[in-house]
């Protein structure tokens, strides 16, 4: 996969990168609400049945879920940004791998209006369900938080994670790999395949490109992504909200970074810079968008059939595209993906 990023105030950079590498996201603890024991279901034990309604007042059974390959039950406190976080995280996992067999439920201890503007800001595919009955409780789950626990086809625990961070994704993604064809593990794609998959004709374009840096841990296999092109998008802009809790989602910036994709697209470009004017038209389009804005950047990827995480862990590999998307003077953020070109454009004031 290929990436550039930009970013301007009142003048224009394009920074350019090719990355081998996905470097290992810091660990970020999870609040310890009170002191006390703590004692967790055993593994084999039968999960509580549970029955609690979602935001829209839809029931949902623990039951009605039985034999499923994997059930993921994430406990959270929505008041806690490490939670939300997670919350975010598992809920990409799962759009990213709509092909398994896998539900999930969201358990808040918070109130329903706290859950309501959660959602608003963020839509989640995954049911989010306000505990009224001592759930989280039963769960042993009140202490620490997030908890997740991973439930078999027969609703018996399978593993407890306790907090969330990188640890919690490491083991709900590799719960998520057993789950595929009744419990067989996917098979790692070949390197080679890997590279063919990230440059069709096998060769890297060094034109305008960053060195390669060497790669901290050896890079996972990519995986072919079911995801809609509007869904990818929503999937990296939720990722990024991750890094940058000041990010609001903007319909305008996103139908122009569309527009801007099926533009490159069609052109067979990948430049900030249009070759004949020599100005970047992203910014033209941030501007139509608001005259106000200030401050505006453009990050661009390019990759053969991947998934919206594997696009946002290389741009997160990148200093001037993390740079975009960490930026604290950026507040809206829009995304559009057209084939294999995905565009984020960002805003300030």
């Amino acid at each position: 996969m290929k990436t550039r990023g930009t970013f301007n105030t009142y003048r224009l950079r394009q920074p350019g990168i090719c990355l081998l590498a996905i470097v290992a996201a810091l660990l970020v603890m999870a609040p310890i609400r009170s002191c006390g024991s703590w004692a967790e279901l055993a593994p084999d034990q039968a999960a509580p049945p549970f029955g609690l309604e979602d935001l829209e007042g839809r029931r949902h059974e623990l039951a009605d879920t039985l034999g499923t390959e994997l059930v993921i039950l994430y406990f959270c406190d929505l008041e806690s940004s490490s939670n939300r976080k997670g919350l975010y995280r598992v809920n990409a996992m799962l759009e990213s791998h709509r092909d398994l067999n896998v539900k999930a439920f969201a358990i808040t201890s918070s109130s329903g209006e706290r859950a309501r503007a959660f959602t608003n800001e963020i839509p989640i595919s995954i049911p989010l369900l306000v505990d009224t009955a001592g759930v989280i409780d039963h769960y042993h789950s009140h202490l620490i938080l997030p908890t997740v626990y991973l439930l078999n086809r027969e609703l018996k625990v399978s593993k407890v994670v306790l907090g969330g961070g990188r640890s919690m994704e490491i083991q709900i993604e590799r719960a998520m790999e057993t789950a595929v064809a009744g419990g067989q593990k996917r098979q790692p794609q070949d390197s080679r395949e890997s590279k063919k998959a990230r440059h069709p004709s096998g060769k890297e374009e060094s034109r305008g490109l960053e060195p390669v840096r060497a790669p901290s841990m050896p890079p996972p296999p990519i995986r072919k992504t079911t995801e809609a092109p509007d869904d990818k998008a929503l999937r990296l802009f939720q990722l990024a909200r991750e890094e940058n809790l000041k990010l609001k989602w903007d319909e305008c910036l996103a139908s122009k970074a569309l527009e801007r994709a099926r533009s490159l697209h069609e052109k067979g470009a990948f430049e900030h810079k249009d070759p004949r004017s020599g100005r970047n038209p992203a910014f033209d389009m941030v501007k139509s968008c608001d005259r106000n804005a200030a401050h505006a950047g453009e990050n661009l990827s390019r990759g053969m059939a991947m998934t919206s995480r594997a696009i946002h862990q290389e741009l997160m590999a990148s200093s001037t595209h993390r740079e975009n998307i960490q930026n604290r003077r950026f507040s809206k953020m829009g995304v559009g993906c057209y084939e294999t070109i995905c565009v984020e454009l960002f805003v300030g004031f």
